[in-house]
């Protein structure tokens, strides 16, 4: 929708052009997973007969997980393009709000199943952020020319849920209300010597 076709926007004179791109929604699948992953593949392995030379075979990478299905994207967005000092500032405004069901992940398991891992459809993911892009003509005539383009985008990741159970899952990282990947680290508090009491520390929660 071309805002300049409105009647308030002849009384104004900030803005040579204005366009507002109104909410659009759609839905993505994805199934970034490796071919044949959900038939239990298998992978090389080594084993040993007790004579000091092994021997090559082949064992289950994962558990086959039939009912492993897509993870599914819906995403709302709003923009605005626009352009003011006679055009020579443009510029583009994108927000967007997206959220993931089913989200394909590999899933830590007690080794002595067999396998390490496990293939899931993991909850819940939620984006949302923004993204600008500008371009400016500084200098434009017939001699020289200047432009410059800058870009900002910002975005917010969070787990809304994992399994339905409200609770995170620590023994993956995967911490509710936060992004995907997170790690836990020390900060040290102070520092300590011999005639001291120790040192204190305490666990803060990266994200990255």
């Amino acid at each position: 929708m071309a805002i300049r076709q409105r009647v308030f926007f002849a009384s104004q004179n900030l803005f040579d052009y204005a366009k507002l791109r109104l909410l659009g929604i759609g839905t993505v699948g994805n199934a970034s997973i490796a071919p044949y992953r959900t038939g239990g593949p298998l992978a090389s392995t080594s084993y040993s007969w007790g004579n000091g030379v092994a021997a090559i075979g082949a064992a289950p990478a994962t558990f086959a997980v039939p009912t492993l299905t897509w993870e599914k994207t819906t995403t709302a967005n709003l923009g605005l393009e626009f352009g003011i000092l006679n055009n020579r500032i443009t510029g583009t405004i994108d927000v967007y709000n997206t959220n993931t069901v089913n989200q394909l992940q590999d899933k830590s398991i007690p080794a002595a199943n067999g396998v390490g891992y496990l293939s899931v459809n993991l909850g819940k993911v939620n984006n949302r952020g923004i993204e600008v892009a500008l371009s400016t003509r500084n200098i434009d005539n017939a001699n020289f020319k200047w432009s410059t383009d800058f870009m900002f985008s910002k975005n917010k990741e969070r787990l809304v849920d994992i399994d339905g159970s409200g609770n995170s899952n620590y023994a993956n990282l995967w911490i509710l209300n936060q992004p995907l990947q997170v790690y836990w680290s020390y900060k040290k508090k102070g520092s300590s010597s011999i005639a001291t009491p120790p040192q204190e520390v305490f666990f803060l929660l990266y994200t990255g």
